[in-house]
């Protein structure tokens, strides 16, 4: 090291730079694997997805009043079987957490498309 700090002032200052260089990369990933392991949860996204939440109209600005959340989170506890407080604790976010399908778990209304119908019906009619 000492030789080069007595060569050119343009060797060490690549050398510098690199060096710069190779810590940024290290602080990068070491923030990268340790920073981001906790991500954010939306409940709110995650109980609209599944039905508990009625869809928001994009051209409207429309907060949800505090008793509507309590229900939507009490009617999930409830289907998923544990314990209703209608309160976001550490068990209602592990089992929203948890892999599963996107189908939703309840469906809103009864519409004519929520029926099921028959696809075929026998007539009685021989061949």
């Amino acid at each position: 090291m000492i030789l080069l700090a007595f060569s050119s002032g343009r060797r060490l200052d690549f050398v510098h730079r690199s060096g710069v260089f190779f810590l940024q990369t290290l602080l990068w990933i070491l923030c990268a694997t340790v920073c981001g392991t906790e991500q954010y949860f939306n409940v709110e996204v995650w109980l609209q997805k599944y039905g508990y939440l009625p869809p928001t109209d994009p051209r409207m600005s429309v907060l949800r009043s505090a008793e509507t959340m309590q229900s939507a989170l009490a009617a999930m506890q409830q289907f998923y079987g544990i314990n209703m407080t209608g309160k976001v604790d550490r068990n209602t976010i592990d089992w929203m957490k948890k892999p599963r399908c996107g189908v939703p778990d309840q469906t809103r209304g009864s519409s004519k498309f929520n029926i099921r119908r028959k696809r075929y019906a026998l007539t009685g009619q021989k061949w």
